[in-house]
């Protein structure tokens, strides 16, 4: 008798046990799962940050070289008006 009562209060707690931990050990993965989430985000966000600086040397680069090919066709353009001047007169 004695031992059919232990036994059932035992198994309660047992189980009672097992819910209370089942219920932490899903907060805990939600915790995980949420800090992974967050560390992921941190690396995209690096990773969008990096590539819009690589753009932004080329698109740099590129207006470096379109004023340097713009300047040298003004500078023949400004010597052939000076020339053709010269030869109309």
């Amino acid at each position: 008798m004695v031992e059919r009562v232990a036994s059932e209060i035992l198994g309660e707690k047992i189980m009672e046990f097992i819910r209370v931990n089942e219920a932490k050990l899903k907060e805990l993965s939600l915790i995980e799962r949420v800090v992974r989430v967050e560390e992921e985000l941190k690396a995209l966000r690096e990773f969008v940050e990096k590539r819009f600086e690589v753009m932004d040397e080329r698109f740099e680069a590129l207006q470096r070289e379109m004023d340097k090919r713009f300047e040298a066709l003004e500078k023949r353009f400004q010597f052939f008006s000076g020339w053709f001047m010269v030869v109309l007169l």
